[in-house]
């Protein structure tokens, strides 16, 4: 998952480093390529990953890991434009939809 957030700060950022007369258009349709199912192996099992297309302001994504032919975790990811910027929200679960970290 730390990979997937790379590549959008990097997609995001480019960019700003590319040249001076470049204007940075953060909006969900310019990352719309971003929707559809992936799976691949990593973090010692296989991935599976879906992402809508953008609507409502937002994408949305699941994704779940399975080592040994369970799940240890599954993840909800946000991408939403708020104040000209693209924010990536996420939260982690249990197999069991236990939330990791605060209640927030």
């Amino acid at each position: 998952m730390k990979y997937l957030i790379i590549i959008v700060f990097l997609i995001i950022t480019t960019p700003l480093f590319a040249q001076d007369n470049i204007q940075l258009d953060p909006k969900l349709k310019n990352i719309k390529w971003l929707s559809g199912n992936r799976k691949g192996e990593a973090f010692g099992g296989l991935t599976e990953e879906n992402w809508s297309k953008p609507s409502g302001g937002s994408m949305m994504a699941t994704f779940k890991l399975i080592n040994d032919d369970k799940v240890p975790f599954y993840e909800i990811e946000i991408i939403r434009e708020i104040e000209n910027y693209l924010v990536l929200q996420l939260k982690h679960f249990n197999n069991d939809l236990k939330g990791w970290g605060n209640k927030r």
